[in-house]
């Protein structure tokens, strides 16, 4: 059966459905260019991927959401030096523990009634959880899990309902295998781009374009399902 043919309450779930998913991936393009310290409605560059993703969290962080809580550009180079040189205790001593004492310690600590309390940097071993490059294993696979469990999901879905459609045959295989592949590259290389920048730009390209046929695809479903000549 071809979705022209269905009934219109199916026809208009599907519709809702597919406005829903559209409304979910703009505010998921939104929290992640706000959360790099972009314009809302941007496009994050590979750049923007590797500093995210390659480079340790503290410098990220330092970087991007809380660049505005950095006293000045030296502190940032000084805390980005001393975590590619190794992180030495001593250094931390004399030049790190004073820059974060006074730019990130006031919400960064372990009270309670802190505004940051699940990520303190108020001692040495506290900052060191966050200056390895990239995301940790357990991060990534957290983030693995629930992503792709929920877009392969909502993907599989869009997937069925544009085989339903009218277009050629050749179309829809295209579309398919991008969607899936793209997916899969996005997320496969957020395990290596901590070793090699070259996967920032393999997580950028795999994101435009899972993301880019989702969004095809649904307005193609839309056109075929209200605006298709039934045959």
């Amino acid at each position: 059966m071809k979705l022209k043919e269905l009934d219109f309450s199916i026809k208009l779930c599907i519709s809702l459905f597919i406005i829903i998913l559209f409304v979910g991936i703009l505010a998921s393009i939104i929290l992640l260019n706000l959360a790099s310290h972009k314009p809302a409605l941007s496009l994050l560059s590979p750049e923007d991927v590797k500093l995210k993703y390659g480079t340790s969290s503290l410098e990220a962080s330092m970087m991007t959401s809380m660049v505005d809580y950095v006293r000045n550009e030296d502190d940032l180079n000084t805390v980005s030096q001393w975590i590619q040189s190794g992180a030495d205790k001593s250094e931390y001593i004399s030049d790190i523990k004073p820059i974060l004492k006074g730019s990130c310690v006031a919400c960064h600590n372990s009270d309670p009634n802190a505004l940051v309390s699940n990520m303190p940097l108020a001692t040495y071993d506290d900052v060191m959880e966050y200056t390895e490059p990239g995301l940790s294993a357990r991060r990534l696979a957290a983030q693995m899990h629930y992503h792709l469990f929920g877009i392969g999901t909502f993907l599989l879905i869009i997937t069925i309902l544009f085989t339903m459609t009218s277009f050629k045959k050749k179309l829809i295989y295209i579309f398919i295998i991008t969607g899936f592949s793209a997916l899969l590259l996005d997320f496969l290389s957020l395990w290596f781009v901590k070793y090699n920048s070259i996967f920032a730009y393999s997580i950028w390209l795999g994101g435009i374009l899972y993301i880019s046929s989702i969004c095809i695809m649904l307005l193609l479903i839309f056109f075929d399902m209200w605006f298709a000549k039934k045959t």
